[in-house]
C-alpha cells in the first residue's frame, strides 16, 4: 500500500507538471492564481507532498483540469469492513481514516 501511495503521489505530480507545462507557467505564477505557496507546488510536483483535496482542486481549476474518480482495474472491490479487518483495529478507525485506508 506504501508503495502505491508513493506512486500515485508521484503520478498527480507529473499530471500537473505537464498541464502547468503546457499552458506556459511558472510555478510562481501558479502559486499567484491558486494561493498555494510555491514551494508546496514543488514539493507536489516531485512527489514529495500529500496534498489536501482543497490544493488538488484550486491546481486542477487554475490548470483547466477536472477531476475524475474512477475503478481501479488492479483491485479488486474493498468493502469497509475489509478495511477494517485488515488494519487490525477496527474500533478505532474514524470513516475518514477508512476511506484513507480504502483508496490505499
Amino acid at each position: 500500500m506504501f508503495h502505491e501511495e508513493l506512486n500515485a503521489r508521484a503520478t498527480l505530480g507529473r499530471q500537473l507538471r505537464a498541464a502547468r507545462h503546457t499552458l506556459g507557467l511558472t510555478q510562481p505564477e501558479l502559486a499567484e492564481l491558486t494561493a498555494v505557496q510555491q514551494s508546496e507546488i514543488s514539493r507536489i510536483e516531485n512527489g514529495h507532498s500529500n496534498p489536501t483535496l482543497d490544493t488538488v482542486v484550486r491546481l486542477a481549476h487554475a490548470l483547466s483540469l477536472s477531476l475524475a474518480l474512477t475503478p481501479s482495474s488492479t483491485h479488486e472491490h474493498v468493502g469497509v469492513d475489509d478495511v477494517r479487518a485488515s488494519a487490525g483495529r477496527a474500533r478505532d478507525l474514524g470513516d475518514h481514516e477508512i476511506m484513507k485506508a480504502a483508496w490505499s
